[in-house]
């Protein structure tokens, strides 16, 4: 299995986001802390069990690594878990937009629509020939084009 294609992107909205909900987070628990002392032990649980919860989440968004190879398409977050669709299973590839209102991470649009992104509002939209498409989010939207439809072509002269 020959790489063609390797791109790590760095999840600059979600981790900027994360931080800013944490900042704005810890801010209140400092100031309601200081306006009423009886729920300062409280506030220290809940900061902690917060910064518990978000730190692995951001560490888990901070980026989307997508690869290319003959037979398949993988990509995962962070060190996260993985995806891969077989190349053979690939019907068609169009770069897509995404708005920023749609969210980052991972992203249910329907049956067998998934969005896959950290940082940006580019996609690229891979559609399965049993139905269904997949977008994954990407700051390098043409390179990634480029090698799904090199590999494409690739494939389907080699099995001609």
């Amino acid at each position: 299995m020959a790489v063609q294609y390797r791109h790590r992107q760095r999840g600059t909205v979600a981790l900027a986001a994360l931080a800013a909900v944490t900042a704005f987070y810890l801010i209140l628990c400092v100031w309601i802390g200081a306006s009423v002392p009886k729920t300062q032990s409280g506030l220290l649980l809940s900061a902690i069990a917060v910064l518990i919860i978000l730190a692995p989440l951001a560490w888990y968004l901070s980026s989307m690594t997508v690869v290319v190879a003959n037979d398949e398409l993988r990509w995962h977050f962070g060190f996260g878990r993985g995806w891969r669709i077989a190349r053979l299973e690939i019907e068609s590839t169009t770069i897509a937009p995404h708005r920023w209102i749609g969210g980052y991470g991972v992203r249910w649009y329907g049956p067998e629509r998934w969005v896959y992104i950290v940082s940006g509002r580019d996609t690229v939209e891979v559609r399965l020939k049993q139905g269904g498409w997949r977008r994954l989010g990407t700051d390098d939207p043409q390179g990634l084009l480029k090698a799904l439809s090199s590999n494409e072509q690739h494939l389907t002269t080699s099995h001609a």
